[in-house]
């Protein structure tokens, strides 16, 4: 059961919540909806970098459904929420801040338990720590076409789930995602809804380009890895660690290093809790 409506039903500033506005656009293709939300300004600490690609946005949320895309773009936002507040805190090392300070293994669910919050949040501790194994050559890989994507299923030691990346080309240009789920349909699935939204993301970019609208350099490393991986070089990169299929079979799983709710404010309305595989 969807409990959004009813944990979500107060979250707008006007009604003494955290987010300030919430906007949302259909896709060129008209296949999918993505909707942006914005945390109040006070909620927001100083030293977030400014995003020039992704947007000022705290939280995103891509769906088939309008409303389903709000609701994921205010849980992603009450998520930074809990980043921003918990991060830099005297806490942070409860929740593994010091050892990764990003919001990787972060999720966000409205519901009466945290079952859903957790188990999201694992999927995504998974997905990160597979990904940045295989980069680093301790993970194996295979690759098939489906249509025209290129997918990358990674050899994981995790048996009840699959973390796979895809690409596709379009216009000289390249775009990857990544995503674990409990199988290889829903996983790719996932995928597919974040290839897309790293696609319009670049799109959006290039026209601003184009405009002579943006001159400043991109700082924020999320970004430039984006950029980087667009070009034909950082291509040339990833295909070439595709086509080593260097690595290892890994029997054991890493251990979970933090397993936790992130209690808060925001946890009036909805669970937030984090995981973190030893990296």
């Amino acid at each position: 059961m969807n409990l959004a409506p009813l944990y979500y039903r107060s979250v707008i500033a006007e009604s003494g919540g955290p987010i300030a506005s919430i906007r949302w656009r259909q896709s060129r293709d008209f296949k999918y909806y993505e909707a942006f939300a914005e945390l109040r300004h006070e909620l927001k600490p100083s030293w977030l970098p400014k995003l020039k690609i992704y947007g000022s946005a705290d939280g995103t949320g891509t769906d088939s459904a309008r409303m389903s895309a709000v609701y994921k773009a205010v849980s992603e936002a009450l998520e930074r929420w809990a980043f921003y507040e918990t991060s830099r805190s005297k806490f942070a090392s409860e929740f593994g801040f010091d050892i990764d300070r990003s919001t990787s293994g972060m999720s966000c669910y409205p519901s009466f338990t945290a079952a859903s919050a957790r188990k999201n949040a694992k999927f995504e501790a998974i997905e990160r720590w597979s990904v940045c194994a295989w980069w680093e050559g301790k993970l194996k890989c295979s690759r098939e076409s489906i249509g025209k994507l290129d997918v990358i299923k990674l050899q994981t030691p995790w048996p009840s789930t699959s973390t796979i990346i895809v690409h596709r080309s379009s216009n000289g240009s390249h775009s990857y995602a990544f995503a674990t789920g409990g199988s290889f349909r829903i996983a790719l699935a996932k995928a597919c809804v974040e290839l897309a939204r790293n696609e319009q993301a670049l799109a959006n970019f290039q026209t601003i380009i184009s405009s002579g609208h943006s001159t400043e350099p991109v700082s924020d490393v999320y970004e430039r890895r984006l950029l980087y991986f667009a070009s034909t070089q950082g291509h040339l990169e990833f295909m070439n660690r595709v086509e080593s299929g260097s690595g290892q079979f890994v029997a054991e799983c890493p251990p979970l290093i933090v397993d936790r709710e992130i209690r808060g404010a925001w946890s009036k309305y909805g669970f937030v809790w984090r995981c973190l595989i030893q990296p």
